[in-house]
């Protein structure tokens, strides 16, 4: 993808193929970045990049106008707010392509419950069980 200054919403159109000759240079990168950050074993590098390219297939196969694998850069984006796109495209990937119910209980869904917290502490609680049951169930 040709990231834009400026620019806040990516399309499927927007991308751009990676040459056979780049992906080995990809490969290595992603390798470096991995170590850089601990994650040294095979079989947990190995789970971490097939679950990226889960959520990367679920974005390009769900929201080809509007992209959410990508951070928009820190005057539009946060890192929490990737990490909420990413966990919803997984969620959304594991359920779809393997029919594995993940729990999710996404930053909105945690808004909601907690606007209860002021009036009445316990509602919170119980919306927050509701929303995770009702994850659990698939409602």
């Amino acid at each position: 993808m040709q990231n834009q200054i400026g620019k806040q919403k990516y399309a499927a159109k927007d991308l751009l193929e990676v040459s056979s000759k780049n992906i080995q240079s990809k490969y290595h990168e992603f390798a470096t970045i991995l170590r850089q950050h601990n994650v040294s074993g095979r079989e947990n590098a190995f789970d971490k990049l097939v679950n990226l390219f889960l959520c990367k297939i679920v974005d390009e196969s769900k929201n080809p106008e509007d992209l959410k694998f990508n951070w928009k850069g820190i005057a539009y984006d946060s890192y929490f707010d990737l990490q909420d796109r990413l966990q919803l495209l997984y969620q959304a990937g594991m359920k779809e392509f393997l029919a594995e119910d993940v729990t999710y209980i996404d930053n909105t869904a945690i808004d909601k419950a907690f606007r209860f917290f002021k009036k009445d502490p316990d509602a919170t609680k119980d919306t927050i069980k509701k929303y995770r049951i009702s994850t659990l169930c698939g409602w």
